[in-house]
């Protein structure tokens, strides 16, 4: 709590008159299911800011939302352990339950697999909050028999698909070997990760894109928009979680990237590294 009402000072910095828009990453200022940071800062906006106000993927008040869909990479995950792995017992992990971008990135999942005339179990649609924790409670349920096996998951985050195969691990089940485990959004943590996670990037550069143009459409109404220029491509980053090698070109990238600034787990302080302290309020 003392760490929220210090990290929710930086936001009294903003001179809004200096600004011609707001553009405000919600999945980013929520933590552990916690909206205190979003819900502070909507109050402020609406207190405060008379510009117009852009919410991506999630919603804020009644700011509009800018999302693209993520249907190309979801049916490309579906695809790859359908297809590649030969595995059609599969369960999903999405995000909260009502969030549009859960619901859609769900629904796609399911979509793909009616397609090819498969079921999916009730009991394997799980909704988490796109963080580590929800991943490890889904993963409880397996130990303890409460979700019956499945032989792979599906993950709406890495962050969720981290924890998960992280405490399957702990509690000897092997992945991939017994469960297929892929994730999204190719964070740096699911390549760094000790079973390295096949992850997808997500199209968030076209929500990105959006976003900016919905502002520039309130702005200035009579100029033209230039649309973002996207060429077909594979979203993949190939991992252990799913029996794939790695890719090594990103993996080495990621790694170099990572080197000096370690990726830290944020519900285990199992360790003290240079993350660590890069990340304590010492300096300040």
């Amino acid at each position: 709590e003392v760490y929220v009402k210090g990290e929710l000072n930086i936001f009294e910095l903003i001179n809004f008159d200096l600004l011609d828009g707001v553009i405000v990453d919600i999945i980013a200022l929520i933590e552990n299911s916690d909206e205190t940071i979003k819900n502070e800062l909507c109050k402020k906006l609406e207190r405060e800011c008379n510009k117009p106000v852009i919410t991506l993927n999630l919603p804020m008040g009644n700011y509009p939302i800018s999302t693209s869909s993520d249907e190309p990479v979801f049916r490309e995950i579906l695809e790859h352990v359908l297809d590649v792995h030969g595995v059609s017992k599969i369960a999903f992990l999405t995000g909260r339950k009502g969030y549009a971008i859960a619901e859609e990135r769900l629904e796609i999942c399911l979509n793909v697999m009616r397609e090819r005339g498969l079921e999916v179990k009730p009991e394997w649609i799980f909704y988490g909050d796109f963080w580590y924790s929800s991943g490890r409670s889904m993963a409880e349920k397996i130990i303890s028999g409460e979700i019956a096996k499945p032989e792979a998951i599906v993950c709406a985050s890495d962050h969720m698909a981290i924890g998960l195969v992280n405490y399957l691990v702990e509690h000897g089940v092997r992945v991939p070997e017994d469960i297929i485990v892929t994730g999204f959004e190719a964070y740096q943590e699911a390549a760094l990760n000790m079973i390295s996670v096949t992850s997808f990037e997500s199209n968030e550069t076209q929500t990105a894109a959006n976003a900016i143009d919905m502002l520039r459409t309130i702005l200035e109404p009579d100029k033209g928009i230039i649309p973002l220029n996207t060429k077909e491509r594979s979203y993949m980053h190939a991992g252990m979680s799913c029996g794939c090698a790695p890719g090594f070109i990103h993996s080495a990238r990621v790694f170099k990237d990572s080197f000096y600034f370690l990726n830290r787990d944020h519900s285990e302080n199992a360790n003290v590294d240079i993350g660590l302290l890069m990340e304590g309020y010492v300096a300040e």
